[in-house]
């Protein structure tokens, strides 16, 4: 009997002890989601009422730190127990003006989940008629999105009138505003259009009023505009600079040769972004007297316009400049002819002729301002021939369905290469010739960069402009080769 006794022990034992991995179900990828609030919201509240809020499961308490916010501004103690958030006054909560609580998407559970939409709350607002703004973002990535609405005219991008969050699914809905004008800005992070992806209604203002209390716009969601700073300068002769820019970027700098050597200067610069033409804080420079001895060299050739432009290294002696080419249509691949340029800077060229297969330098006639000639004693550039890529690509045509009289612009994105081709409409159409074969999305969308017509306008803060309206056709289009796609319409 004692042996058996004893045999069933340890089998008790093995049992218990044996370890594996547990037999659980499905990772946990949801965010907690809110199932209400007591009291009910709309309702009033008074002296030391407590607000709690009930969510499906347990409620991290490090998530809720900066995530709620209480307007007018007073003291609160916030906290979690289990599946709810409990808010209570520390002082008598305001019986007289509405109350509002927002609660925005960085409240997750304790695998960090966040819940998919921000949660807004009002209470004591008596009979009071109150708006709403809802929306989509359009190109928007895979983030939580700060919504910021402002008063019209905006005076403060640092004021804003109220701060939500996108959902899950890129809309958003702005709740328990009062009637009148109004303008709607999304971003990544802070209100700033140079940190941070962002997007500007594309109306002037949206005007709330009692007989039109709910408002639907939809929001473009473009690159954050580029304002560079000057982080360096490098003398490579008397009177050529390389500039090290913000970006990583280095570009060289001519100096006015009436300044003399020794002497202290600003290096004042004017740069564009895709938007606006702006000034970039002034650099204090010592000039210094270096004699130039390195020769100087073809940086670039870029023929991707319709005439190519030419990039050296350093300022150039243009009188001397002799370039040679070669024409598509010549019977003679060697048939060289003397090719007429024009001056963009001291350091770049345009070529006049755009019908060009190759071209050619002698190092006799590239020359700096110090008489450095170039190193190569012939330098020959092959060219891309448009003609071939013309021949060879498919076309992409369709009509635009609008009421705008303005200009607007049809976008062409290969979906593959991220490479956009533009058109703008003409009587209602547009047409695209020598696109590659692959995908395109369609965005159709109003002319209104000063900078560059192509480009959409994203809108700016300060001064406010508005952004461009826009149209992105609902479908992808199939480009192929040697095939004609037609019958697209974007209604606008």
């Amino acid at each position: 009997m004692i042996k058996i006794i004893y045999i069933y022990i340890l089998i008790l034992f093995f049992n218990c002890a044996s370890q594996g991995m547990p037999q659980g179900g499905p990772v946990d990828i949801d965010g907690p989601v809110f199932l209400g609030v007591y009291p009910n919201n709309k309702k009033d509240i008074k002296g030391y009422d407590t607000i709690v809020l009930e969510f499906d499961e347990r409620i991290n308490p490090n998530s809720i730190l900066n995530s709620i916010s209480i307007n007018p501004i007073m003291d609160v103690s916030i906290k979690t127990k289990n599946n709810n958030i409990i808010i209570k006054p520390l002082e008598k909560w305001d019986s007289i003006n509405p109350i509002e609580i927002n609660l925005n998407r960085n409240i997750s559970d304790f695998r960090s989940n966040k819940i998919d939409q921000g949660i807004q709350l009002i209470y004591n607002i008596k009979n009071y008629k109150y708006a709403s703004i809802s929306g989509k973002l359009f190109n928007a990535l895979n983030k939580i999105y700060n919504i910021y609405i402002y008063e019209w005219p905006l005076n403060n991008i640092d004021s804003p009138v109220k701060k939500i969050n996108s959902d899950v699914n890129n809309n958003f809905k702005i709740d328990y505003l009062n009637p009148g004008k109004y303008i709607v800005f999304a971003s990544e992070g802070n209100p700033s259009i140079y940190q941070n992806r962002y997007g500007v209604q594309s109306e002037s203002y949206i005007e709330l009023s009692n007989d039109s209390l709910v408002e639907d716009i939809y929001i473009y969601i473009d690159e954050p505009l580029e304002k560079l700073r000057i982080n360096r300068v490098e003398a490579l002769n008397t009177n050529l600079v390389n500039i090290f820019y913000s970006n990583n970027s280095v570009k060289p700098y001519i100096l006015d040769s009436v300044i003399n050597d020794n002497d202290t200067i600003y290096i004042n610069i004017t740069e564009k972004n895709r938007l606006e033409t702006y000034k970039i804080e002034p650099y204090l420079y010592l000039r210094k007297n270096i004699l130039d001895t390195i020769p100087p060299s073809i940086v670039s050739v870029d023929d991707s316009d319709t005439s190519p432009i030419i990039n050296f290294s350093e300022p150039i002696n243009q009188d001397s400049l002799f370039i040679m080419g070669v024409h598509y249509n010549d019977i003679d691949a060697e048939n060289w002819k003397f090719i007429d340029y024009d001056s963009i800077n001291p350091m770049t060229v345009n070529l006049s002729d755009s019908n060009l297969i190759k071209i050619k330098f002698l190092n006799v006639h590239v020359q700096d301002l110090s008489q450095n000639k170039m190193i190569d004693s012939v330098k020959v550039y092959n060219l891309s021939s448009k003609k071939d890529i013309f021949e060879i690509g498919s076309s992409l045509k369709g009509k635009l369905i609008s009421s705008l009289k303005s200009d607007v612009v049809v976008e062409a994105r290969n979906v593959s290469f991220n490479a956009s081709y533009y058109d703008v409409v003409e009587d209602s159409l547009f047409a695209f010739e020598g696109l590659l074969p692959g995908k395109y999305v369609l965005r159709a969308y109003e002319s209104k960069n000063r900078i560059n017509p192509l480009i959409y306008f994203s809108g700016t803060l300060d001064p406010y402009q508005s952004a461009a309206q826009f149209s992105i056709y609902k479908d992808t289009i199939e480009v192929r080769k040697f095939w004609d796609a037609e019958g697209v319409n974007i209604e606008f």
